[in-house]
């Protein structure tokens, strides 16, 4: 239940984090679901956006969940 509830919460955040700073930066935001969304913004810089301070956070759980196996936050 940790899990499930951390995982769905976190990342809500980080979608909306990441959308508000995709189109503030000129980029569109096409459409955003549970886990994931459909943007034109190139990946080079979309790993750079810091999400409004969660970025850090968000790969701190990443690494819990796959027993700190890997930090990456987004995948194509």
């Amino acid at each position: 239940p940790v899990s499930a509830a951390m995982i769905t919460s976190i990342v809500r955040a980080v979608l909306l984090a990441a959308q508000n700073q995709i189109t503030d930066m000129g980029y569109a935001v096409y459409s955003v679901t549970t886990d994931g969304f459909i943007s034109n913004i190139p990946e080079e810089i979309l790993k750079t956006l810091d999400l409004h301070g969660l970025r850090d956070a968000l790969a701190e759980a990443r690494l819990y969940l796959t027993d700190g196996a890997d930090p990456e936050i987004w995948g194509i």
